[in-house]
């Protein structure tokens, strides 16, 4: 496994199709910010998990996904690395609240999907912020 950062490894973030293709250089498809949003959010809930399917989890889209992914928009940010859902022991509605109250240090934030449609996961985008985090609805 190939470990991005102290608590992620690439695995968790990118779809397995992705990963046999490329390889390692899977790394090179994430926007960069993404790991370090994710290790500033694990201090509030604790660990979290994107993919697990290197675990023999269920979780195989919930990073980085390829062309020919079944889910998902086409334009999806997650096919951009872009975006991640996140599922931790903390509620959307908790997770989101945090993000907002702690703008400053979330400053890589875009969007994320109002929690009231994702009552299981928290789905976050980063990137470029100008202004205020965008809450959208699917």
């Amino acid at each position: 496994m190939y470990k991005l950062s102290e608590n992620f490894y690439l695995e968790e973030l990118v779809e397995p199709d992705i990963l046999k293709k490329v390889g390692v250089r899977a790394r090179d498809f994430l926007h960069p910010t993404l790991v370090v949003m994710l290790e500033e959010l694990r201090k509030f809930t604790g660990p979290i998990t994107i993919n697990d399917w290197v675990f023999n989890g269920s979780f195989q889209y919930s990073g980085l996904r390829g062309p020919k992914c079944p889910i998902g928009a086409l334009y999806s940010s997650h096919r951009f690395g872009t975006a991640v859902d996140v599922k931790c022991k903390k509620q959307p509605e908790e997770v989101v609240g945090y993000i907002l109250d702690n703008a400053d240090l979330f400053q890589m934030v875009t969007r994320i999907e109002n929690p009231s449609h994702t009552p299981t996961w928290t789905h976050i985008e980063v990137g470029v912020r100008e202004g205020d985090i965008y809450i959208f609805n699917p």
